[in-house]
């Protein structure tokens, strides 16, 4: 069972999405962050827990 994400780790994921739109040089857009933020809960329940490990998986999705 995986442990539930509390306010540092929702934070982590919002920064990892944040560095996704930077790293592609792109406007936030509603569509495209309900998919990387529901990637970023994915990616927390396979364990990652770094903000670096977020940002390189929502990185890889593209």
């Amino acid at each position: 069972m995986t442990a539930e994400p509390d306010a540092r780790d929702f934070k982590m994921m919002s920064e990892a999405v944040q560095a996704w739109y930077r790293f592609y040089e792109l406007d936030p857009n509603d569509r495209i962050s309900h998919v990387l933020c529901q990637a970023a809960i994915d990616f927390y329940n396979e364990g990652h827990r770094s903000s670096d490990d977020f940002a390189a998986a929502l990185v890889s999705l593209a």
